[in-house]
């Protein structure tokens, strides 16, 4: 599967407790990005998710807003990890169609419980080859 760097909403990003991702600015101006070819936010999960104590907690939210803190969005669609998600996890966010986007578009992991840890990345894309896409665990080290 081919990967629009420009459309990668986190790439291995871990976090501890909530937070946005980057965001794809569209510009002043609303669209309609889901008409045409179905396009869907595709959210891997890169290492294991933290389930130490039982009560961890994961959604991730595909959401449009005028501002790119996403302080006022529009969710779009969202999904919750439930009990341990291992390493390779696959989930998938469809864009809805008829959806009008704001300025800015993202996504929101809300982390809760006593330690939760996701390391995870979201990407945009194509809805066409969604179910034949497999994710490893990042078996690599870049260094420079």
């Amino acid at each position: 599967m081919i990967l629009d760097k420009y459309l990668a909403f986190a790439e291995a990003v871990n976090v501890t407790s909530s937070a946005i991702s980057d965001v794809v600015d569209f510009g002043a101006v609303q669209r309609s990005i889901g008409v045409g070819e179905p396009l869907v936010c595709v959210i891997t999960i890169d290492a294991d998710a933290d389930f130490t104590t039982t009560n961890e907690t994961y959604v991730i939210s595909l959401e449009t807003d005028s501002v790119a803190a996403l302080s006022s969005a529009v969710v779009l669609g969202s999904v919750a990890l439930v009990g341990a998600q291992a390493a390779g996890s696959k989930f998938v966010i469809n864009v809805p169609a008829d959806a009008r986007m704001e300025e800015f578009l993202g996504v929101r992991a809300t982390l809760g419980g006593t330690t939760p840890d996701l390391t995870y990345s979201a990407y945009l894309r194509p809805h066409d080859g969604v179910d034949n896409y497999q994710s490893y665990a990042n078996g690599y080290t870049i260094s420079g």
